[in-house]
């Protein structure tokens, strides 16, 4: 594992894949020597955020850089117990006086709602990690250190948990499929399609918004005739008056009717 590899050299995809595995491992594993609870936690969290970020890069050289500095890693955890200055180092990384935490921790703080920052150290990603993985199950939680730090009291990160608890166990609608057969389309006089489940009593809101938009329509239909009406019989008037031969007094009224309705169907 610990070989440099070459950018000239690639290693089939399925080399690529054992190695990165036997890293994966190899890197929990080191974790086990520091018996610092703070920093155990920070390392698992960092090594788990970091394959998953990487996990469908699909350049090569890329992958043989990123296996280049995960054995550089790899190495560094292996000294670490023996060396004073990697101590020191993942000491102030895990503790937030640098790194990521430290800027998790101030972000944390930049919120003055005190339950929506006790909701926000439930996760303490990235925004690039939670648009990348935004599933519930790849959230890292702030630790003990980040929680005082932020200054959450205990009692909120207690209600949140209980509340997330609760969400939890909260059963999700089932969403029911139905089959064509089961689904009946009524179609209304005015040419509206609506459907309906065979057994399925309608609900009252849907049956009184049905009947007034039913109403409206009616409305303009009836509006719409009368119009017409009243047009057809001013035409009319007017043939006869020009057949007599006769001045029509309503020549100039049908044409402002005409525009009238062109108006209200404008309208409508």
């Amino acid at each position: 594992l610990n070989q440099g590899y070459t950018l000239n050299y690639f290693p089939s995809l399925q080399k690529i894949k054992k190695k990165t595995l036997d890293l994966y491992k190899s890197l929990l594993k080191s974790t086990r020597s520091l018996k610092d609870v703070n920093q155990h936690h920070f390392l698992i969290n960092t090594i788990r955020e970091r394959f998953r970020f990487h996990k469908h890069e699909s350049s090569r050289p890329r992958i043989l850089g990123l296996l280049r500095e995960g054995n550089e890693a790899l190495r560094i955890l292996e000294e670490a117990p023996h060396n004073s200055i990697y101590m020191e180092r993942i000491n102030a990384l895990a503790e937030a006086k640098a790194g990521p935490l430290k800027n998790s921790v101030e972000k944390l703080r930049r919120i003055p709602n005190l339950k929506i920052r006790a909701l926000a150290i439930k996760d303490i990603r990235s925004r690039t990690l939670k648009r990348r993985n935004h599933d519930s199950k790849n959230h890292i939680p702030g630790s003990d250190i980040v929680r005082k730090l932020a200054r959450i009291p205990d009692s909120l990160t207690t209600t949140t948990t209980t509340t997330t608890h609760q969400e939890k166990n909260q059963k999700k609608p089932k969403m029911i499929k139905r089959k064509p057969y089961q689904i009946v389309k009524t179609i209304t006089a005015q040419g509206f399609t609506f459907k309906r489940l065979r057994g399925w009593r309608q609900p009252v809101k849907t049956a009184m918004m049905i009947k007034k938009r039913i109403k409206k329509s009616q409305q303009w239909t009836n509006h719409q005739q009368t119009i017409e009406s009243l047009l057809d019989i001013i035409s009319h008037e007017q043939l006869f008056y020009d057949t007599l031969g006769v001045n029509n007094h309503l020549k100039d009224y049908s044409k402002f009717s005409s525009i009238l309705w062109k108006g209200e169907g404008k309208k409508k």
